[in-house]
C-alpha cells in the first residue's frame, strides 16, 4: 500500500501567496518558450475580471500548476508554466503601477538567458522601448505589452474612486487561486 507524504499533496495557493513564496521555479530547457497571445491573455485577464465582479467572497480557481522538487527552494515547472508565467509578467504589470504585492521575482529560466533578463528589465521598469532588441525576448516582451493593453482599458473605467486597477489587484492577490501539484520524487 502506497502512503502518501503530506509534503506532496496538492495545495491551494492564492496567486500573492504563490508569487511571494521564498522558493524558486524553474522553467526547464524542455518547456516551449513564452508563447501566449492576446486571445489567452486577454481571456485570463477576463476570467479574473467576471470572477470579481460577481462579488462573491469565494475564491476563483485558475488552474493547477505541477511541480518537481529539485532541493531546498527551487522547483521544477513540469505542467503550467504558460499560465504562471502570465501571471508574473501581470504581477509585474501592477508592481509598476505601484501596486507593491509583487517584491521580487520567484521565476527563472533554465538555458534561457534571454527570458531571465527580459524578466528582471520588466521588473526593475526599464522602458519597454529598449527592449525592442534581440538580447531579449521578444514573446515574453509582447506579453507584456498585450498585459498592458488589457489592463490599460480598467485604468479608462475608473472614475474618481479607488481605481479599478487596484481592485483587480487586490482580487487576484488574495481571491485567486491555484493549485501547486508537487509530484513524488521518484516520478
Amino acid at each position: 500500500m502506497n502512503q502518501t507524504n503530506k509534503a506532496d499533496e496538492p495545495k491551494s495557493y492564492n496567486v500573492g501567496a504563490l508569487l511571494s513564496e521564498p522558493v524558486n521555479y524553474i522553467i526547464p530547457m524542455y518547456q516551449r518558450n513564452y508563447a501566449w497571445e492576446e486571445d489567452e491573455i486577454h481571456q485570463l485577464i477576463r476570467d479574473v475580471v467576471d470572477y470579481q465582479q460577481k462579488g462573491d467572497a469565494k475564491p476563483y480557481y485558475i488552474g493547477t500548476l505541477v511541480v518537481f522538487k529539485r532541493g531546498v527552494g527551487s522547483y521544477e515547472v513540469i505542467d503550467g508554466q504558460q499560465r504562471f508565467t502570465t501571471l508574473s509578467l501581470i504581477a509585474i504589470y501592477l508592481k509598476r503601477q505601484n501596486i507593491k504585492e509583487y517584491t521580487k521575482i520567484n521565476i527563472g529560466f533554465e538555458s534561457r538567458p534571454k527570458s531571465t533578463l527580459t524578466f528582471d528589465a520588466l521588473f526593475h521598469g526599464q522602458e519597454l522601448h529598449t527592449l525592442n532588441s534581440e538580447a531579449y525576448n521578444q514573446g515574453i516582451v509582447k506579453g507584456y505589452k498585450l498585459i498592458d493593453k488589457a489592463l490599460s482599458k480598467l485604468h479608462l473605467l475608473s472614475e474618481g474612486k479607488k481605481t479599478i486597477v487596484q481592485d483587480f489587484a487586490d482580487y487576484l492577490f488574495s481571491h485567486v487561486q491555484i493549485i501547486k501539484v508537487e509530484v513524488p520524487p521518484d516520478t
